[in-house]
């Protein structure tokens, strides 16, 4: 007894716009959230500078030991600055405002009453230091806005999705 073939032609069409779509994900998925971490970044910096002009009184100001006296105060600065491809970061400056930042960012322990009384007055204004970077201006800038970046991050990713799908689907 000889056995019967069967003949199968398979034809796929489009596939070479299915792979161009594929190969294309990674740049429309960039296209689609870096301005997202951007405006993340960006909205947590001037969060942290809104925050930190409620300053407790000489905070931003530098003593002059030769002019016996403040100098014209400093202004909190905060500025979001890309550091790569998908990375942006939030820095202080290195100046006496970045000092004035940092210090309000995380003292919480003191030795002399008059530390202790800084640090009451950074809590009553700013609140206990803590959340996820243990700070309590940038770091609780940050953590307000994690749950609203982390859904517009999704919500970008998702339409980069649709965007490919559309592309394969006109294959």
């Amino acid at each position: 007894m000889a056995k019967a073939g069967l003949d199968v032609d398979v034809r796929l069409d489009g596939t070479d716009r299915v792979a161009q779509a594929l190969r294309d994900a990674q740049p429309k998925l960039k296209e689609r959230t870096v301005p997202v971490m951007q405006r993340a970044a960006s909205d947590i910096a001037l969060n942290a500078m809104f925050r930190a002009r409620q300053e407790p009184e000489g905070l931003w100001s530098r003593w002059s030991r030769a002019r016996r006296g403040y100098l014209s105060p400093a202004s909190p600065s905060y500025r979001d600055k890309k550091k790569g491809e998908y990375w942006f970061r939030v820095e202080t400056p290195g100046t006496a405002a970045g000092r004035a930042e940092a210090v309000s960012e995380f003292a919480r322990l003191a030795v002399k009453p008059q530390g202790a009384a800084l640090v009451r007055t950074l809590d009553s204004l700013y609140g206990r230091p803590g959340g996820s970077g243990g700070g309590r201006i940038l770091w609780a800038a940050a953590d307000d806005a994690a749950d609203r970046i982390v859904s517009d991050i999704g919500r970008a990713a998702e339409q980069a999705a649709a965007d490919i799908e559309r592309e394969m689907g006109e294959a």
